[in-house]
């Protein structure tokens, strides 16, 4: 899922689109009968699906981590779904729920990244990616994982386990995370060490935020 097709040239610059999402348009177009402008095919909101894993750890409670967090995620959300995502929440300590499953309703989810309580426990990054790979399985289209930290997980040697059986499934991993995370760590379980962000904790809501400009095959709505 790397953006290297190049789809059309704007400005004189060139535009990359993934190939997935080719893929995926041509597997439309075999099913209708019907060819598929690129318009036609965003407005379908058929790119694919991301989860947005939130660190809800007892180190979130400090610097105001966990509020600016919450703001970010509601700004990844908006992001998200104008590029043609739709966006689901888990959120992680000593262990992960699924806050939301994908969906496209802007509302929705930001009530239920609203609800998200307070922080407390420890850093379990492996429950938090396996539930999510294991969801995005049940989708079609892209998939995409964002893991928001501003810790060290509970068992890294896991958690790299647990990044390594989702990118094998071609499940794409972006990464955040704060001057106190492990970076070298994040950037081993992002796909790409390109798709892997440090942030000092007073930005950590502008960060995240931020991620959802990496999502592959972005594009903003067509005018």
């Amino acid at each position: 899922m790397t953006k290297d097709s190049i789809d059309k040239r704007r400005n004189g610059k060139p535009k990359r689109v993934s190939k997935g999402i080719e893929e995926l348009r041509k597997s439309l177009e075999l099913a209708t009968g019907k060819e598929l402008r690129k318009k036609e095919f965003r407005k379908a909101g058929a790119i694919g699906n991301v989860f947005l894993l939130l660190d809800c750890s007892g180190s979130m409670d400090s610097y105001n981590k966990m509020p600016n967090a919450i703001n970010g995620a509601i700004g990844f959300v908006v992001e998200a779904l104008e590029s043609q995502y739709a966006v689901g929440i888990i959120r992680f300590d000593s262990t992960a729920y699924i806050v939301s499953e994908p969906l496209e309703e802007k509302s929705i989810l930001v009530s239920k990244i609203r609800s998200i309580g307070s922080t407390g426990g420890s850093t379990n990054m492996t429950d938090a990616i396996d539930k999510a790979h294991q969801a995005l399985l049940q989708k079609e289209g892209l998939k995409v994982i964002c893991l928001v930290t501003d810790g060290w997980p509970d068992n890294p040697t896991s958690a790299i386990s647990a990044a390594d059986r989702a990118k094998k499934a071609e499940i794409e991993i972006m990464t955040i995370g704060t001057e106190d995370a492990d970076y070298d760590l994040l950037k081993r379980i992002a796909s790409q060490a390109e798709l892997s962000k440090q942030v000092k904790s007073e930005e950590i809501g502008t960060g995240i935020k931020s991620m959802a400009k990496m999502l592959p095959g972005r594009k903003t709505p067509d005018k």
